[in-house]
């Protein structure tokens, strides 16, 4: 993304996520500061980079959010008509709720992107490349063949049962560990690079070394 702080603040201003003292609205999460443990994620069917993102987030992030059973529904849906903001059903990149981002008119963002605005983790180095990804891909922008993204996609397609049905825990758990590397690679890269700001100093040579 060519400006991350200026796709961050639009999509705070016209989520109208600001309060007049500047802290991040979280409804949604408000029941799951009150220790409402999540029973079902919900994303729709085939899930894309977006939603599997969304997802390994929930997992990773949200305690209340660790156990709670994957549920696929037709795009756009949710899990047995529920209320899509209900805190013990979170849906994500479906249902029209807090955290999808279709039909909110906005100019880039993902539902991941929405989802870590929320709760506050827009900023953590290790996962924005991952938004980065999320909201390209939602977007249509050019993605370089050898991305992830592609390898997600396939996955559907590669990890088939006897009988020709796709093994979707499989492809979650091949998924999940594709964003477990990158997100630590980013981390480890980004602490190096304060380290080595705090504790080393550049020096350049007679050649310009």
């Amino acid at each position: 993304m060519a400006d991350w702080q200026t796709a961050l603040e639009n999509a705070r201003r016209q989520l109208e996520l600001e309060e007049t003292g500047g802290s991040i609205l979280d409804r949604l999460f408000a029941g799951l500061s009150r220790k409402t443990n999540a029973k079902y994620l919900v994303v729709h069917k085939h899930p894309d980079v977006d939603a599997w993102l969304c997802l390994w987030i929930a997992h990773t992030f949200i305690p209340e959010a660790k156990d709670a059973e994957i549920i696929f529904v037709n795009s756009g849906e949710t899990f047995n008509g529920c209320d899509p903001d209900d805190p013990s059903v979170l849906h994500f990149d479906t249902g029209r709720g807090e955290y999808d981002q279709h039909g909110k008119g906005l100019e880039r963002s993902s539902s991941a992107f929405l989802l870590a605005i929320r709760k506050g983790l827009e900023q953590n180095p290790g996962l924005r490349p991952l938004l980065e990804l999320s909201i390209a891909v939602d977007n249509i922008d050019p993605i370089p063949p050898t991305s992830i993204h592609f390898a997600i996609e396939g996955y559907a397609f590669r990890l088939r049962r006897e009988d020709g049905s796709t093994d979707w825990k499989k492809v979650q758990e091949r998924v999940f560990e594709l964003f477990d590397i990158v997100f630590g690679q980013e981390t480890q890269r980004v602490q190096s690079r304060q380290q080595f700001e705090r504790q080393a100093r550049r020096v350049v040579l007679p050649n310009g070394i």
